[in-house]
């Protein structure tokens, strides 16, 4: 049977109306998206307006919407991370995937194989953030430019680096310089390089936990790391445990907290510090101004 024109203007009327309502309550709220009809899920205008309220929503969307460039673009722009839900052509697309690693970085994990060995998007990502070293081709985690712009953002990157640059003097010091915990994937010859520990304890005293026996043993290596972090003195080994300059600022450093209350106690204390100063030079030209008890109650004694 034949449906009159009247009806068909009817329905026409009645899905008009609920278009609009729809796409009103999904400019208001994306994730209405996921309660609409099977219809609306495939209506352009409607989940287009929803994943540029919120970008996940394109995972209720149609298959072909999935694989819509425009609308896939809208979210990626959003929240890179909604590349997981565009199709798997739009992944191997160079602009769609550049725009979600410039967003975030780690969307690059959704990229297809090809863009994952794409230098500039790559470069892109690790620029965004460090760690999406992790999901780059093989070849480009050997490459020294990539792996650089990576460590400028997250020195744990370098947990992804190729062996050969886990090797590599300069690029192990851009990490440590930056934390020298990244010490800890470095290679192992590098653990036995002095220049390369002292950067790296210098900048995190507990790096030395990384560094070679010998290094361990070294006293100028040994002291950089209690004087950056007190705790380090656990790494120390031989006599240097025992060592009473080594403990005076390892007791000094230790506890971060305690270390700052009393910077707070010393505020306008001029005089307390010329002190502590002109103390620590008649005991030893490398000793810390005093330990942490001591300088507690000075600080006390003279409370305003």
């Amino acid at each position: 049977m034949s449906m009159s024109a009247g009806v068909r203007d009817a329905l026409k009327d009645v899905h008009k109306k609920c278009k609009k309502k729809m796409l009103a309550a999904v400019k208001r709220d994306g994730a209405v998206l996921k309660r609409a009809s099977e219809d609306q899920k495939a209506d352009r205008d409607i989940v287009l307006a929803s994943v540029q309220n919120y970008s996940f929503t394109l995972y209720y969307a149609s298959a072909e919407l999935k694989g819509d460039r425009e609308v896939v673009l809208a979210a990626v722009n959003s929240n890179g991370h909604a590349l997981h839900f565009a199709s798997e052509d739009l992944k191997g697309d160079r602009e769609v995937v550049l725009a979600a690693v410039k967003q975030l970085g780690s969307p690059l994990y959704f990229a297809s194989k090809e863009l994952k060995n794409d230098r500039e998007v790559v470069l892109a990502a690790v620029t965004q953030r460090g760690s999406a070293l992790d999901f780059a081709s093989e070849e480009l985690k050997g490459d020294r430019e990539v792996v650089l712009a990576a460590l400028r953002n997250d020195w744990n990157s370098l947990d992804f680096a190729s062996k050969e640059l886990k090797n590599d003097r300069e690029v192990v010091l851009a990490a440590v310089n930056t934390n020298g915990r990244a010490l800890k994937h470095a290679s192992i010859e590098l653990h036995d390089d002095r220049e390369v520990v002292l950067a790296a304890v210098n900048t995190s005293g507990t790096a030395l936990e990384y560094a070679s026996y010998e290094l361990r043993r070294d006293r100028e290596v040994v002291l950089a790391a209690v004087k950056s972090n007190g705790y380090a003195i656990v790494y120390a080994t031989g006599s240097l445990k025992n060592d009473p300059l080594l403990n005076s600022w390892a007791k000094l450093t230790y506890s971060q907290r305690n270390w700052r209350k009393c910077r707070q106690a010393w505020k306008g204390k001029a005089a307390l510090f010329f002190w502590m100063e002109e103390t620590a030079k008649r005991v030893h030209k490398d000793a810390p101004p005093l330990e942490m008890g001591c300088v507690m109650r000075a600080a006390k004694r003279t409370r305003v």
